[in-house]
């Protein structure tokens, strides 16, 4: 009488579904209730309903290990539609921490030899909830199927026997002949999946399988089915590098696949099997290539794709032939994919060498600025790639240092910035190695200290600003080199400057303070007037600066222009002259092994404390005697 007012699982969706917003809510409080409620009745046509119910509320993401104990009473059910049920339910539900998991050993080793209908239902559920214990006690009663008379009990066989001995390797040994044998199995797809199992088996493994090699050919050249012919050459891509003989005989059906097959995949594949071991055959890397070209060239994204993520194979074992497709890469710039373009760019900047460096960082360079307000994070991506690829090994492929210090600073300019670190680092990176275009780098940091709305910039992640901070030192550093000195003593005392953070305003001051230096010792005194009256007009927010450093800096600027105001004439470019020749002590790189390199004076203990901990009584008499005073 149950039965025939339970909702059946169609009506409980519905019902779901009539509660918009509140799903939840409808299912905790009437349908899980109402669920638990038929699974415990003793119909069981009513239990089997209510387990796939269950089993639906699984998959929405509600618990349901309250109705493990009756999928497996549905499990047992002699009725097969009912079996089908809690066979379904357990496939979906159980897991290794399911409490019930120890009462199914003995149902599965019954269903296992019952019909062939309940044997594949068996072997699903098997292969999806499988645990160690589970395949240490049913793997030889899978294996004995391997010889069944069905050919989809051999095939469903073999599948559940390679989760099994995911779990108890210990048993592949004594399976593995049989296993084999399977390779000449009469029904193609019991072949199918033994050629499936030893591939996953052979690509964790591969020099256990050596022994395949015979077999394997023998299917690959008589494959019908691409699906087969896709395993067969993944094990061939892990078995060839391990036999050097194999790359000879492969090149045979590696050409005619690559000739013949119209399967992307199965092209795609073969170029694998190319680029990992057969470099020495020139006619199967030939064909390879012009395959990987297809791929670049296709209008499917997705094979597009393949075909970028094949170059970076070629890149990697054939970098001179990687070269040939440095510019249909670059044209796949130009797309919207954010996922090709990202893949462009790792693989432009592994391809460039000394002569394509600069037009393809031009490329690249622009492709940044085109993203900056669009795609940030992609736009970031290229700024990170193009100094790594012109920095990398010190600058190896570097032959003009000014075009690339024109570069950082076309970089550092783009909106939405994140790598001001970076760029500031390259650039003080070579104005401390390469003496030779520091009056170029001076030249082109230039725009970014006149330039007003870098110093406005309101973006709360912007890192601009490092940026500037190593502008000004270098500029500070080189100041007898600063050209138009006047033009940028303006760009330091820009009001804008009290909106950076104080070190770099700090930078700011001190970048003013050796300008002005090096221009009095080398200026006539009208001219040197003039910056110093400019310099003294305009620096009042440097003073007024609710930072302390930046105010300690501030006056000691104002303490100089005092001294060379007072002092006029030769004494104060005799004074000028010598200030110069402190701040004058020639730039160098430091290595990061240079502290290392510096010895240690005699009687000096570094391991000492530098002061002696007080006695404990004396401690409280000083703490006392200074609390007095």
């Amino acid at each position: 009488m149950q039965a025939l007012f339970q909702q059946s699982l169609k009506d409980m969706i519905a019902g779901i579904r009539a509660h918009p917003g509140r799903e939840a809510a409808h299912v905790h409080n009437v349908v899980i209730p109402v669920t638990r409620k038929e699974a415990s009745s003793p119909d069981p046509r009513v239990k089997a309903v209510a387990v796939q119910k269950a089993a639906y509320l699984h998959m929405m993401g509600f618990p349901a290990d309250w109705a493990a104990f009756p999928t497996v009473e549905a499990m047992s059910s002699q009725r097969l539609s009912y079996k089908a049920a809690g066979y379904q339910a357990a496939t979906l539900t159980f897991n290794s921490e399911t409490d019930v998991m120890l009462l199914i050993p003995n149902l599965l080793k019954k269903d296992l030899a019952a019909s062939p209908l309940e044997c594949c239902m068996a072997l699903d559920c098997l292969s999806n909830i499988m645990t160690v214990d589970l395949a240490r006690d049913l793997i030889a009663d899978v294996f004995g199927l391997l010889s069944s008379s069905r050919p989809i009990v051999r095939r469903r066989a073999l599948l559940c026997l390679f989760k099994g001995l995911e779990k108890f390797p210990d048993a592949l040994r004594p399976c593995f002949k049989g296993l084999c044998e399977r390779l000449d199995d009469s029904e193609t797809p019991v072949v199918s999946a033994a050629v499936s199992v030893l591939c996953e088996l052979c690509v964790r493994h591969p020099q256990n399988y050596l022994q395949l090699v015979p077999a394997l050919y023998r299917l690959l050249q008589a494959s019908q089915s691409n699906w087969m012919t896709l395993k067969l050459l993944k094990c061939f891509a892990a078995l060839v590098p391990l036999e050097p003989r194999l790359a000879k005989k492969l090149a045979g059906p590696i050409e005619h696949l690559l000739t013949s097959s119209e399967a992307v995949s199965v092209r795609y594949e073969c170029v694998q099997v190319v680029v990992v071991g057969m470099a020495s055959q020139e006619r199967p890397v030939d064909l390879a290539i012009q395959a990987v070209q297809g791929f670049v060239a296709s209008s499917d994204p997705n094979v597009r794709y393949l075909g970028l993520c094949a170059v970076q194979a070629l890149l990697q074992a054939l970098p001179s032939r990687a070269q040939e497709f440095r510019e249909t890469v670059l044209q796949c710039l130009d797309g919207s994919d954010t996922t090709l373009v990202r893949r462009c760019l790792e693989l432009l900047a592994g391809m460039v060498d000394g002569e394509t460096l600069v037009p393809t960082v031009g490329v690249m360079a622009g492709k940044a600025s085109a993203l900056a307000l669009q795609d940030p994070e992609t736009s970031g991506r290229i700024v990170k790639l193009l100094t790594e690829m012109c920095s990398g090994n010190r600058y190896a492929l570097l032959s003009d240092f000014g075009w690339y210090l024109r570069l950082l600073v076309e970089l550092a300019q783009l909106p939405h910035s994140r790598h001001g670190g970076l760029i500031a680092d390259q650039i003080s990176d070579i104005a401390l190695r390469v003496e030779a275009v520091r009056g170029d780098l001076l030249s082109a940091v230039r725009p970014l200290l006149c330039d007003p709305s870098l110093l406005s910039n309101r973006d709360p992640g912007s890192t601009v600003h490092r940026v500037l901070h190593v502008a000004a030192w270098a500029t500070g550093e080189l100041a007898a080199l600063v050209p138009q000195r006047r033009e940028v003593l303006e760009a330091l005392l820009q009001p804008g400057v009290r909106h950076l953070p104080r070190r770099t305003q700090v930078a700011y001051l001190v970048a003013l303070t050796k300008i002005l230096v090096a221009g009095q010792a080398g200026a006539e005194g009208g001219e040197a007037d003039s910056w110093a009256g400019l310099v003294r007009a305009h620096m009042g927010h440097f003073l007024e600066s609710p930072h302390q450093e930046v105010q300690v800096q501030a006056r000691e600027l104002e303490q100089v222009l005092g001294v060379l105001e007072g002092a006029g004439g030769a004494a104060g470019a005799a004074f000028a002259t010598q200030l110069a020749g402190a701040f004058g002590d020639t730039l160098g790189p430091v290595s990061l092994k240079a502290q290392s390199k510096v010895a240690v004076p005699e009687g000096l203990d570094l391991a000492a404390p530098e002061l002696a901990q007080p006695e404990a009584g004396g401690g409280a008499e000083d703490g006392a005697g200074h609390s007095g005073a």
